[in-house]
């Protein structure tokens, strides 16, 4: 047998790829659909505190992308659920409970005085009036918890007492499974949230964007508002020192010599900054300052200046 023929290659490591599973959102907008979840669950919990007798707490622990029959599955057959509609494009969801979480909130509702869960049968036609009031203030919280400029337009289209039945979705959507922990004084449950991936990623993607523009635009106006501010240039035509009996002897027709010389060009300063080198000119009656030089960053450091003058180049006055 030859050498060829008795070498053995590895298979290469192929990754399997998952096709009932759609592609995660990416980082930004997991992290606004999460701030989205923790937000709602925060303005439900207010909200159903109104009408609920016995307080619950919520929290929003998960939102993750599932095909619908996959997100199907992890819905409770036994549920009652809600349709909404959300943005002005009127995107479609389902707000699901199970029998059970419908019943102990009735209960809750109506301030009954047991602690254990209700029978979990399906609700009555005056049972669901009173679920109405639940879901209609779990679309407000949808809605106002958006994390947007302003809160999203969501209403509460109808009830369905077979939510996964209900249609509201085209067949192989992909979906977005929120789920939010529910503890009543009967134990915990969960309360499922049902949206389309794509147009909730539409939604988010069309926030982002006004976001940069805004930003865009208001950094626009900062500029424009910091280039008419006036600034106050400085030119300096030197320098002297004197001892404190010199300065205090000072009188009119005194000269002070200073360490600038007249062939050397005057700094302009812009607070301490020296930002320009130029000569002095006249302007009519006023003085002005023909720049010369302009410094920059890279610009070698300034000399150091010269001495002051001694004490016998001033001149007192006649």
């Amino acid at each position: 047998m030859s050498n060829n023929a008795s070498i053995m290659t590895a298979a290469p490591n192929i990754e399997r790829l998952d096709f009932q599973t759609p592609r995660r959102p990416d980082v930004s907008s997991t992290r606004i659909l999460r701030r989205w979840l923790n937000a709602t669950s925060s303005l439900i919990e207010e909200q159903w505190r109104q009408v609920l007798a016995k307080p619950v707490s919520l929290q929003g622990i998960s939102i993750e992308p599932a095909m619908d029959t996959s997100a199907f599955r992890e819905v409770p057959g036994d549920s009652i659920g809600a349709e909404l509609a959300i943005g002005e494009g009127t995107v479609p969801s389902l707000i699901v409970m199970s029998h059970r979480l419908a019943q102990g909130l009735i209960a809750d509702i109506l301030a009954l005085e047991t602690n254990t869960w209700p029978n979990p049968t399906p609700p009555s036609p005056a049972e669901q009036s009173m679920l109405e009031l639940l879901f209609e203030n779990t679309a407000t919280a949808l809605g106002e918890s958006w994390p947007g400029q302003k809160a999203l337009r969501c209403e509460l289209v109808r009830l369905h007492g077979k939510p996964l039945r209900a249609r509201a979705f085209l067949p192989g959507t992909a979906l977005l499974l929120g789920k939010f922990q529910i503890k009543t004084r009967f134990g915990d449950d969960l309360l499922y949230w049902l949206t389309p991936k794509e147009s909730i990623e539409s939604l988010i993607a069309a926030e982002t964007e006004l976001v940069i523009t805004e930003e865009h635009h208001s950094q626009q106006a900062l500029t424009r508002l910091v280039e008419q501010l006036p600034v106050a240039i400085t030119v300096e035509l030197g320098r002297s020192e004197l001892s404190m009996s010199e300065i205090a002897n000072l009188a009119v027709g005194d000269v002070l010599v200073l360490d600038q010389s007249v062939y050397r060009p005057l700094l302009s300063r812009v607070g301490k900054e020296i930002k320009w080198k130029g000569h002095p000119v006249a302007l009519g009656t006023r003085l002005g300052l023909e720049i010369t030089n302009v410094l920059t960053d890279d610009t070698p450091d300034q000399p150091q200046r010269t001495s002051a003058a001694p004490r016998n180049s001033r001149t007192g006055a006649s």
